[in-house]
């Protein structure tokens, strides 16, 4: 996806999403946990959407980052891929943060960019 069509739909979704604290009354309904059986039927369904028989091949070249909007500035980290679906921190990358007022292609750009290093964490 070109730089300025990433950084407009990851600006999008930023101004869509909220941040919900734990004493808030959609905290269960948004952050619980899934059932591991819960976590099985969307691999299931993220397989048959993507043709592949095995997490291995869902898996293969994926990347993952975080982005987050907050007090006016853009933070954007790169995650690396811990098996089954889970994603952490990669040690010793710092995450990238740039002001929300930034182009949309700086923003594509900066979300390419950690998604290259993501995928080869």
């Amino acid at each position: 996806m070109p730089d300025s069509d990433l950084g407009y739909e990851a600006r999008s979704a930023l101004r869509a999403s909220r941040f919900v604290a734990p004493e808030h009354p959609d905290w269960d309904s948004v952050i619980r946990i899934p059932t591991d059986d819960e976590l099985r039927e969307e691999e299931e369904r993220d397989k048959k959407r993507a043709g592949v028989r095995s997490l291995r091949a869902l898996y293969a070249g994926a990347g993952s980052v975080s982005l987050q909007l907050r007090d006016g500035e853009i933070t954007i980290e790169a995650e690396r891929h811990r098996g089954h679906g889970h994603w952490e921190g990669i040690p010793g990358i710092k995450p990238t943060i740039l002001p929300e007022s930034v182009s949309d292609e700086v923003l594509g750009a900066a979300v390419n960019a950690a998604l290259e290093v993501s995928r080869n964490a």
